[in-house]
């Protein structure tokens, strides 16, 4: 089954309409929306989400479009579903037995 992704074709200046968006898709705190904003406006046509079905995308990519966003929709090599969580690098180490645990 193909998969596809959902990128930023340019990144909007306004960061209330690109927060509103990602809250309205993703269902993210307004803490997590910011910072995802943050990542995407030093990011260069950032991925929001990859590895999903087609029509997953294409209603990403209008909610997206509904509030003046420009997005593309293209096939994905990655075939597991995942959203960008700038912070997840951030948010677990390993803890004992080598499993990873919230921070």
């Amino acid at each position: 089954m193909d998969r596809y992704q959902v990128e930023l074709a340019d990144f909007p200046g306004d960061r209330i309409v690109f927060v509103k968006a990602l809250r309205i898709i993703g269902k993210v705190s307004l803490l997590d929306a910011t910072h995802i904003y943050v990542h995407a406006s030093n990011a260069k046509r950032p991925v929001r989400a990859a590895g999903i079905d087609k029509h997953v995308a294409d209603h990403i990519a209008a909610t997206f479009i509904d509030t003046g966003i420009n997005v593309l929709v293209r096939p994905s090599s990655i075939k597991t579903p995942m959203i960008c969580r700038p912070q997840a690098n951030s948010a677990f180490q390993w803890g004992a037995l080598r499993s990873l645990v919230p921070v």
